[in-house]
């Protein structure tokens, strides 16, 4: 394959293939179709912009009636199951990493917004720059989709808060490379009674197993 050769020869025959895809009309159902369709949406800034919003208008509506602990962990469950990644956590089924006869269920530290804890705990003047970056960046998004700009600043800045205090007990990239201090075998009811403000049952309802 071209792909082993090279980055550039990969990136080169990916293309080859979009392009044939796109420029002739696709089963409707079908991989290549779906390919073809996802492309063109990508290439598509003007639809996209006139849409705007409006496509997760829905979504910002439900995270706007979140009332309480169980609402968020009901919402984060069905975001996992939906989109596959971790909204508070992540989680998943693999194979036990000192049993590879037995798949486990695994729960595990996702990414936070700025993706590593460093971006939110170190003082340095650059980090506090790029924090201040991304406060802005999130304010522009929020105004892109329709919040107004007294809602979107307060969104943003309660949004770095949040994250900065997820940073704070996260693990460093470091720190999730050591496997042996990251193995932390439970059982389901003794993960219950451990942490007695998470309600793991409810979790495992919204999110059943497919």
């Amino acid at each position: 394959s071209a792909c082993l050769v090279g980055s550039e020869m990969c990136i080169r025959d990916r293309h080859r293939i979009i392009a044939e895809l796109t420029t002739h009309e696709q089963v409707k159902g079908t991989n290549n179709y779906r390919v073809a369709t996802l492309y063109n949406q990508a290439m598509d800034s003007v639809t996209r912009n006139g849409l705007g919003g409006a496509p997760i208008k829905a979504e910002l509506t439900r995270l706007g009636e979140l009332r309480d602990k169980a609402d968020v962990l009901r919402l984060a469950a069905e975001l996992d199951q939906t989109y596959g990644e971790g909204t508070l956590f992540s989680s998943y089924v693999g194979a036990d990493e000192k049993n590879s006869t037995m798949n486990i269920l695994a729960l595990g530290q996702t990414s936070l917004g700025l993706h590593t804890r460093d971006y939110y705990v170190e003082q340095s003047e650059e980090m506090k720059k790029i924090r201040s970056g991304y406060e802005a960046y999130l304010v522009r998004v929020l105004t892109l989709a329709g919040y107004s700009p007294s809602d979107a600043q307060r969104i943003a800045h309660n949004t770095l808060k949040l994250e900065t205090e997820l940073a704070q007990f996260s693990y460093s990239n470091t720190e999730l490379r050591d496997t042996e201090r990251n193995y932390n075998m439970l059982r389901i009811q003794d993960f219950a009674q451990q942490h007695t403000g998470f309600e793991s049952r409810q979790l495992r309802m919204a999110q059943p197993l497919v």
